[in-house]
């Protein structure tokens, strides 16, 4: 029987095809061709060719994106003022927008002054509430993370491979107004759990992650006495963030053996 046009004699399930964006040949399964997938030989391809057309419409901004200057023509005053904005909390793509210019070199710019020792303003930054603060307070709410708390490090896997950290403090209560207390006195953001059954209470959950754990930790830790080891973990962590991928997964080990439920 004769293959089709265009099909590889040692796989008749496979066709050749061609990308409408670099024009290279590459091969996909021909159901897949059926189905209306594979017109591109990468995501990048396809990437460019969502950015040229937005919902069956060319995007006018397609010529203004790719005609842009490359980074290192950027003078330091431009480059100093997007970091700035960084800083103060704004996106890095709203950033972009406003200065006609990649968001991915905005942060670029601010890995290359990571020299510098910042740290990036956030609206959930608990630094302002933390410096009112009496020391009553801060011996409190430490008792109330040591007892109804938990500090821990979350892992996950990005596509490309890589292992993704992020630092969380975290308390949980049946009592809503101990929860809308640390709101009002250390920011952070407010969950709602709804009970199962009748047996069951409502649940209430304050959390805070990133900068934010790094700032309370190093305010209340003269207090910590049933979390100091997790306490000390963070800040190791985060002091060693940019050691081998070895290094942070042995201490992420560790916190997971802390926080282990049961004997």
């Amino acid at each position: 029987m004769p293959l089709p046009k265009g099909h590889i004699p040692w796989n008749k399930n496979r066709i050749k095809r061609i990308c409408k964006v670099c024009k290279k040949e590459f091969f996909v399964n021909l159901f897949r061709v059926k189905a209306g997938k594979d017109k591109h030989c990468s995501r990048k391809c396809l990437g460019i060719a969502r950015k040229k057309m937005i919902n069956g419409k060319k995007n006018p901004m397609y010529d203004k994106h790719y005609s842009r200057k490359p980074w290192s023509k950027y003078s330091d005053d431009f480059q100093n003022k997007c970091v700035q904005k960084y800083l103060q909390g704004e996106s890095s793509i709203k950033i972009a927008s406003q200065v006609n210019c990649c968001y991915a070199l905005i942060l670029k710019w601010v890995r290359k002054r990571k020299g510098e020792k910042f740290i990036r303003g956030s609206p959930k930054d608990p630094q302002p509430f933390i410096d009112k603060l009496t020391e009553i307070e801060k011996a409190y709410i430490t008792g109330l993370i040591d007892g109804e708390g938990s500090i821990y490090i979350s892992l996950r896997a990005h596509p490309n491979g890589n292992r993704i950290y992020c630092f969380y403090v975290s308390v949980v209560n049946t009592y809503k107004e101990i929860i809308e207390y640390l709101k009002n006195k250390l920011n952070g953001s407010i969950q709602y759990r709804k009970a199962r059954d009748i047996k069951n209470k409502d649940l209430w959950r304050w959390a805070i992650g990133g900068v934010g754990t790094i700032k309370i930790i190093e305010a209340l830790f003269p207090y910590f006495i049933i979390k100091k080891e997790q306490a000390k973990i963070i800040l190791q962590f985060h002091k060693e963030q940019f050691s081998s991928s070895k290094r942070k997964f042995e201490l992420w080990q560790k916190m997971r053996f802390l926080n282990k439920k049961g004997k």
